[in-house]
């Protein structure tokens, strides 16, 4: 007897678990943050209403393929692009609309032989830790500039490693590092119904949230600990304490939605977070020296790479 895979009922799932079901194929299968799953579903429900309302009855996983992996021939006719949307604030003010690119990607089925999708065994890893990339944004945009720029190391580095700064790596004459950002969809701890303060990050444990907040760095995310230097954050209330709406809703928190805000504006705020300076191994002049350390640092391990 032959078996089948059957996808469980939508309703049956949370929308945390519905949203995980929205992948990047190419990425070995990596779930979209929960701002770009949603975009891709909003736009699906307009593009192609038999495929969005098969998925509300049964929560089967939805595949996305980077359109820079795309080539001509492998497209149905007519296939429509699904665009993510870029952030509203960014670190550096330079930065905007009209100089970055949205990102695009097409959904399986309008591939001509979907089973045969196009993919990349190139899975980027960590120059410094040695661990695999696990967020979704950062192994499509460092597979994009791999497959772009002809690189076949799979190992990146910041521009800040310890072995560059101190000479012992080298970077190769005329090599130009990438420029990748990292965002989240983001709300202040303010806008959030009341809740056990022990999830917030150590330091915030306090009978006051508002006194603890003003011991707390500016920008600060609320549960990792993370400083932003996005000035947008320091605009918030309460010092500039964040939450990702991916926490929120990992955490099972909810929004006050009651709160009353300006006309068209919203709790959530599409935001850059941290922006990485990096350099591919095939761009220094010793790839053999990257000696990699056998332990992650905290801050940089959470929701980034892989779990081992």
């Amino acid at each position: 007897m032959a078996y089948r895979k059957k996808a469980p009922a939508t309703k049956s799932l949370s929308l945390t678990q519905q949203l995980a079901k929205v992948v990047n194929l190419s990425a070995s299968k990596t779930p979209f943050q929960v701002h770009n799953a949603l975009a891709l579903l909003t736009q699906m429900k307009k593009h192609d209403e038999e495929c969005f309302a098969s998925f509300e009855k049964r929560a089967a996983v939805q595949n996305f393929i980077p359109s820079w992996i795309i080539k001509d021939g492998d497209l149905k006719k007519n296939a429509s692009v699904y665009t993510l949307p870029l952030p509203k604030h960014y670190i550096d003010p330079s930065d905007s609309d009209e100089v970055l690119e949205h990102r695009k990607f097409y959904h399986e089925s309008a591939l001509k032989d979907s089973k045969s999708p196009p993919q990349t065994k190139y899975h980027p890893r960590c120059g410094l830790t040695g661990l695999f990339f696990s967020r979704e944004e950062v192994v499509d945009n460092l597979q994009a500039a791999a497959y772009n720029l002809n690189f076949t190391s799979p190992f990146w580095i910041h521009s800040s490693h310890p072995s560059l700064e101190s000479k012992y790596l080298k970077v190769k004459g005329g090599s130009e590092s990438i420029c990748i950002g990292l965002t989240s969809s983001v709300i202040s701890v303010e806008d959030i119904e009341p809740f056990d303060h022990s999830l917030l990050h150590h330091t915030l444990h306090s009978k006051s949230l508002a006194s603890a907040a003003k011991d707390a760095p500016a920008g600060m995310n609320a549960i990792s600990g993370y400083v932003s230097e996005n000035p947008f954050f320091k605009t918030l209330p309460l010092n500039g304490l964040w939450l990702t709406h991916d926490q929120v809703l990992a955490n099972n928190l909810k929004i006050n939605m009651k709160k009353k805000r300006k006309p068209g504006e919203g709790p959530l705020h599409l935001a850059e977070t941290e922006q990485w300076e990096l350099y591919n191994a095939d761009q220094l002049v010793v790839p053999g020296r990257l000696g990699l350390r056998q332990c992650v640092p905290q801050p940089e391990s959470s929701g980034i790479f892989e779990k081992v």
